[in-house]
């Protein structure tokens, strides 16, 4: 039994008498026992983690390249969500020396079977009907995990106790199988998309089995995980429902290329020279060793145009489904779902640092920061810019200049989970505890206010708090 095992066996060994507090769920194709129970910080409010939930069927074999299918498969065994470590990460390379990741830049791991999800519930919410938080994690749409890359618990920390809310933090498919995918072939576009809308989708269906409330849902997404919340906004150019009411965007991240189509047949055709197949069919034939063989190839091998990724990189583009056109024009048409009731938007105040090294390769002048400012405008910031700017009074927004300010720092802030500066990257705590309390107030109420006394009000967007 590996290390992270015998951790939990023995957590839960110790802990038991606590875990009957948090019976087992039963969702009807699977049944659910918490794996791990912990208290926070503060209040001393116990929560339970049931870990490792499928939303999805498998997607290998027929599968592969494909949506997601619903509903996920039968179980009669009752599952405790104990999995070797990163053993239900997706199929996950990440680039030498990229910077965003320290630690772990040029390492290879995951499996095709992962579309799982975590939920974590504060004692006392069965038949409560609590509010819930959605977390979709960043990583630039080629790594990260419900598991590694953000925990939304750590808003539990200092929670009171007439404040409790649930979570729910759900992987999608990354790289090639999440995002690959070329005109007139039988694979469907956007699969990573298509998989963070039917975690959410299991959210508003099943949450109620935890004591949540399926119509007070709040999506949260960093980066990549903030990109597709912003192109879940406009899904189908505001057709049909979507199954959140409240949006946080922190940083959502995507370049806004109205059509990427010939560049993505291009990386479909370096997979297929990366295995050695000259169809659809052989991919889906293939062992996992060899797809992710040939994802780490494009990742690490292939030509980048300064984006993550091969040639224009990852990411959701324009399908005339599910992205009908760029979120930010749609936006600006009216072509949003109009039952999202409220938004928080944000951006670092230096989240472009990273993303101008090719244009500074090229032109070596001293205006660097006007290319950072630029690729924090066109990438980041714009998409936040339209968002509050059609909100309006039913938006907040903010920019964050504690230094360094680069992307994805607010992230250790909001979920701060308390602990040193080394380990946490939060060097002012108490701004991060008053943005957590912020981060509650939406999510309880949808909006933000301060009593002015411990923290500074803060004014909806379209009010004149710009």
């Amino acid at each position: 039994m590996n290390l992270l095992l015998a951790l939990i066996t023995f957590f839960l060994s110790v802990h038991g008498q606590s875990c009957s507090n948090f019976p087992v769920v039963d969702l009807g194709y699977a049944k659910h026992a918490p794996t791990i129970v912990n208290t926070t910080s503060s209040y001393n409010i116990s929560y339970a983690t049931y870990a490792n939930i499928r939303f999805a069927q498998p997607p290998v074999g027929d599968l592969r390249f494909r949506k997601p299918k619903t509903p996920p498969p039968n179980n009669a065994t009752v599952q405790n969500g104990i999995y070797e470590r990163n053993a239900t990460d997706c199929l996950i390379s990440i680039p030498p020396g990229l910077a965003i990741a320290p630690g772990v830049e040029g390492a290879s791991w995951g499996s095709e079977d992962c579309l799982f999800l975590d939920v974590k519930i504060p004692e006392g919410a069965r038949g409560a009907k609590l509010p819930v938080l959605h977390w979709l994690y960043g990583g630039g749409y080629i790594f990260g995990s419900k598991d590694w890359a953000g925990d939304p618990a750590g808003l539990f920390q200092t929670m009171p106790p007439g404040q409790k809310f649930i979570t729910v933090s759900s992987n999608y498919r990354l790289g090639a199988l999440g995002w690959m995918s070329s005109d007139g072939i039988d694979m469907d576009k956007n699969t990573g998309l298509w998989d963070a809308l039917a975690a959410i989708e299991w959210t508003k269906e099943y949450i109620s089995f935890f004591g949540g409330d399926p119509d007070d849902i709040t999506v949260i997404g960093e980066s990549a995980g903030g990109g597709i919340i912003h192109h879940l906004l406009t899904a189908h150019g505001g057709q049909g429902t979507v199954p959140f009411n409240k949006a946080i965007l922190t940083s959502p991240g995507y370049r806004p290329h109205a059509n990427r189509s010939a560049e993505m047949t291009q990386i479909y055709d370096q997979f297929l020279n990366s295995t050695n197949c000259t169809e659809i069919a052989c991919l889906r034939a293939l062992p996992t060793d060899k797809i992710a063989a040939a994802n780490r190839d494009l990742l690490f091998n292939v030509p980048t145009s300064g984006w993550l990724g091969p040639s224009i990189g990852y990411g959701p583009i324009t399908d005339g489904d599910l992205v009908p056109d760029l979120p930010d024009l749609l936006i600006n048409q009216g072509k949003y779902h109009k039952s999202i009731q409220k938004v928080m938007t944000a951006n670092m105040a230096h989240d472009g640092q990273y993303a101008t090294t090719t244009v500074q390769s090229l032109y070596p002048t001293n205006q660097s920061d006007a290319f950072d400012l630029f690729a924090q405008d066109v990438i980041y910031a714009c998409h936040v810019y339209n968002t509050a700017k059609i909100w309006g009074s039913n938006a907040y927004r903010y920019s964050m200049s504690i230094p360094p300010a680069n992307h994805g720092q607010d992230q250790f802030y909001y979920f701060y989970a308390g602990g040193p500066v080394e380990a946490t990257g939060v060097e002012f705590p108490n701004a991060a505890t008053t943005m957590e309390e912020y981060f509650r107030e939406f999510i309880f109420d949808g909006r933000t206010g301060g009593d002015g006394c411990s923290r500074v009000h803060w004014p909806a967007y379209g009010t004149g708090g710009r």
